[in-house]
């Protein structure tokens, strides 16, 4: 309660609801922002595309969370939110870009010149080499050199070969082994930089947005001023 100079009694000012729900609220924000995460990129596993339109569905998911769990609507609640928006459009690249193996190994497996140069350097590996060819392999390793041109052809003449007497599982595993190796040394933050575009940013912003703007307070009509009320009549 406090007083008002212009006005002749006490103004109270009213108190802002709590219904003790907003860490209730704050974790169903979380569960549908990693759920929302998790549905977009099982949607671009089963349409090869990454449909930037769903990202801004994340958003909408955690807003509709939050806000069925509480009837509070406070600046904190829409800030986080939008926190928890972003959490969920990361956590959707996160998992766009981890299971991402068997599309890569797809494109590898069409790829002829990159799968000849995967399978020279698994034979190399497993010791399937020629041992002429693996010991000036050896050589070149231990010394810390480049191959030559002309030992390198030699080793893709070998995995030719190879390649000709390999199934398409085979093909396959080899695909799968490159990619998840290729992967793994990108790294999850690379990865997912490597995925940002612009579209991206226009969704992100859609996402916080809609975010926000479903937990943050409702503006109040203005009260009007006592200069501007009304003179009674006389």
């Amino acid at each position: 309660m406090s007083f008002d100079p212009g006005r002749p009694g006490p103004v109270v000012t009213a108190a802002v609801y709590d219904d003790g729900r907003t860490p209730l609220a704050l974790a169903a924000g979380l569960a549908a922002a990693l759920l929302a995460g998790g549905l977009w990129a099982m949607l671009v596993f089963l349409t090869g595309y990454e449909i930037g339109y769903v990202a801004w569905g994340v958003g909408l998911l955690v807003g509709v969370a939050m806000s069925r769990v509480t009837s509070r609507r406070t600046q904190q609640l829409a800030y986080a939110a939008a926190a928890l928006a972003i959490i969920g459009l990361l956590a959707g690249k996160i998992f766009i870009f981890s299971g991402s193996t068997g599309r890569v190994a797809d494109e590898l497996v069409e790829n002829q010149e990159v799968l000849r140069g995967a399978v020279a350097w698994q034979m190399y590996n497993d010791g399937q080499l020629e041992p002429a060819t693996m010991a000036a392999v050896e050589a070149v390793e231990a010394a810390g050199d480049t191959l030559s041109d002309a030992l390198w052809a030699d080793m893709l003449r070998q995995s030719n070969a190879r390649l000709a007497q390999m199934s398409a599982e085979e093909k396959r595993s080899v695909a799968l082994f490159v990619a998840g190796g290729a992967l793994h040394e990108m790294g999850i933050v690379d990865g997912v930089r490597a995925q940002l575009s612009v579209f991206d940013l226009l969704w992100l912003l859609l996402a916080v947005g809609t975010a926000y703007r479903m937990m943050a307070p409702q503006k109040k009509p203005a009260t009007p001023s006592r200069e501007q009320e009304p003179a009674l009549p006389v």
